[in-house]
């Protein structure tokens, strides 16, 4: 299958029509303008060819016969230029060869300096006249009463005339078809622009629909209502997808569960070598069901985002007690409307774990910040306690291990924290702290810009949390967080 170019997979509908609308408009500004040059050269021509013809019905009609059969001009015809020397404008009359009358332009009529008027013959037509003027004339030859040979009257004025209207002509055509091509063209990309927004909004519903957001418009222009209308429904069949994958996810594992439990007991009754190598194949079972279920429950909860700082807010006053009595100062620096796309449990495990791996290792002070870098939330954890050995940090995510045997824990906070940060396709690190001790650094893709918020009129965002409770201060797990979610170094 042929491919579509870069170029023409990124050029925009609206870059399209607007340059098909201007090239358009373009050609037949072009043929406009072909059309007015060419009307108004006929029209020029016409009326300068109707006055060459009453000019020389005029000369014929002044010009009279003597009785000694000699001619003479009565009067003179009309315009100073037919006086102009080589100015182009002049006027001859002729019998055969010799030149009897000509206008004074052309010189005095005298043997051997006159040049004979070629002017086209009964008809009008372009001529070069005496001076090498390019001219345009008329002649015509008259049968004068009492004279037995006809005379040949010519009359010609400059071709110059027709050409320096034209091109004022053509210049005013340039000025006033150019203003107008800019003004389509600006009209273009202004009706464009309004014609395509519906087409922005269309892409706005879908950047909510996948941020989990409800979309604020309801009403859409006739051409696009059936695909808005198909949005909708698609997104309640993803919905009901979903909850019933997770619904059967969740049967899964309580059929499953049980059978494991009763296998781990009889594996540990039976023979010690064949137990040993039973629990090692259901812990990879156990481990195997559990880390898909995951997935499962955050690809179900990936399009529901949740407020960070009013999260680790509710676990932080769960937590306040016991932060109290051993003197800890907690500080927070949080990029305001930053959001977490995914399931609202799994993050307050993430905060509550590393809150409370923090929380047992620090000395007096513990930092918090979260921001957001190309959708990405960067959580980190600092304490000013002794630290992690930089040779045993890639050690301490593994399950059960303990790097102070003192310390209460089962050696599980930061597993859990990797695990299901591996679960958004994140990543989790520790390192050196300002404070002096150890940070935890977690790097969760997918997150929201607290600049795209939609402020509604009540003040809430319209991308609230997924739950409608306005606090998570009973929530059962947060409230047993001190004493259940451990994380050992």
């Amino acid at each position: 299958m042929a491919t579509l170019s870069s170029e023409g997979r990124t050029r925009s509908l609206s870059t399209r029509l607007v340059l098909s609308a201007t090239a358009l408009c373009g050609g037949v500004l072009v043929i406009t303008g072909i059309i007015l040059v060419g009307l108004f050269r006929q029209h020029v021509e016409s009326r300068f060819d109707s006055e060459l013809k009453s000019q020389l019905v005029h000369l014929v009609s002044i010009t009279k016969l003597a009785k000694d059969e000699t001619i003479h001009v009565e009067g003179s015809l009309s315009g100073a230029l037919f006086t102009e020397p080589f100015s182009g404008w002049a006027w001859q009359i002729r019998r055969g060869d010799q030149i009897l009358m000509q206008s004074r332009s052309l010189g005095p009529a005298l043997s051997g300096v006159m040049e004979q008027l070629e002017a086209p013959s009964a008809r009008i037509g372009s001529f070069v006249a005496p001076g090498d003027i390019t001219s345009r004339g008329i002649s015509r030859e008259v049968q004068m009463p009492g004279m037995v040979d006809p005379l040949l009257f010519a009359v010609a004025r400059p071709q110059s005339e027709i050409d320096d209207a034209l091109s004022a002509f053509i210049q005013a055509v340039l000025i006033s078809l150019g203003t107008l091509g800019v003004g389509l063209v600006a009209t273009n990309f202004f009706l464009m622009r309004m014609a395509l927004r519906p087409l922005s909004d269309l892409r706005a519903k879908v950047a909510c629909m996948h941020e989990g957001q409800p979309s604020d418009q309801t009403s859409w222009p006739a051409e696009l209502q059936p695909i808005a209308d198909e949005l909708d429904s698609l997104q309640m069949h993803v919905d009901r997808l979903i909850e019933r994958s997770r619904g059967q996810a969740a049967d899964l594992a309580h059929a499953v569960k049980t059978p494991l439990s009763v296998l781990h007991q009889l594996a540990g009754r039976s023979d010690p070598a064949i137990g040993t190598a039973l629990k090692g194949q259901l812990d990879r079972i156990s481990a195997y069901l559990d880390r898909h279920l995951g997935r499962n429950r955050a690809a179900g909860k990936a399009n529901l985002l949740v407020d960070v700082d009013l999260s680790i807010s509710d676990i932080l006053f769960a937590l306040s007690h016991s932060l109290e009595a051993r003197d800890i100062e907690v500080v927070k620096a949080i990029d305001q409307g930053a959001k977490f796309a995914g399931d609202e449990a799994d993050f307050y495990e993430l905060v509550g774990n590393l809150m409370d791996n923090a929380s047992k290792w620090a000395r007096s002070k513990i930092e918090i910040t979260a921001s957001i870098e190309n959708n990405t939330l960067l959580l980190a954890f600092a304490d000013d306690g002794p630290g992690v050995p930089s040779g045993q940090r890639d050690r301490i995510f593994s399950r059960g291990t303990r790097l102070d045997e003192a310390t209460p824990g089962q050696g599980l906070g930061l597993t859990i924290v990797r695990d299901i940060t591996r679960l958004y396709q994140g990543d989790v690190a520790i390192g050196d702290g300002k404070l002096g001790g150890a940070v935890v650094s977690l790097f969760l893709p997918g997150a929201y810009r607290p600049q795209d918020a939609t402020t509604l009129a009540d003040g809430q965002t319209s991308i609230e949390r997924s739950q409608s409770t306005p606090s998570h201060i009973g929530d059962p797990r947060i409230a047993k967080a001190p004493s259940q979610l451990h994380a050992e170094k």
